[in-house]
């Protein structure tokens, strides 16, 4: 187990994250045997249920007592299917598209869509930028 003042993560035994203590809640992952990661459950104030399956990645509904299809990763990117800052009804499937670095770390992620938050944040607090305009053929 690790710890700090501001929480602390178990491991399982294949050395894969099991579980984490945040000052907010807590956060438990669940992996195949071979390592994939296939859900996550957050409780607390953002409390949220995540299931991965070859691609494609759920969020439970509360309300709909259901999974619902959040989006889908594919090697360029991914597609986005629940979005809420658009105002249009029904709300569009979103293809955002990612450059990255020789490590997979993410260095552009850009959309064919607009979005109305244009940087965002990373791990380190390196700033992501976020590049809109319209892909046509």
């Amino acid at each position: 187990m690790l710890s700090n003042e501001n929480g602390s993560v178990e491991w399982s035994v294949i050395n894969m994250q099991f579980s984490a203590t945040l000052s907010d809640g807590l956060m438990k992952f669940d992996y195949t045997y071979g390592g994939e990661k296939i859900r996550v459950e957050r409780t607390g104030p953002e409390a949220e249920q995540r299931l991965y399956l070859a691609g494609a990645e759920y969020v439970f509904d509360t309300e709909a007592s259901a999974w619902v299809l959040d989006n889908y990763q594919f090697e360029e990117g991914r597609k986005q299917f629940v979005t809420e800052e658009y105002p249009q009804v029904p709300k569009p499937a979103v293809i955002q598209y990612q450059i990255t670095d020789h490590l997979g770390n993410l260095a552009v992620l850009f959309s064919d869509r607009y979005v109305f938050q244009s940087s965002y944040t990373c791990a380190g607090n390196n700033p992501i930028e976020f590049i809109d305009f319209l892909l046509t053929s």
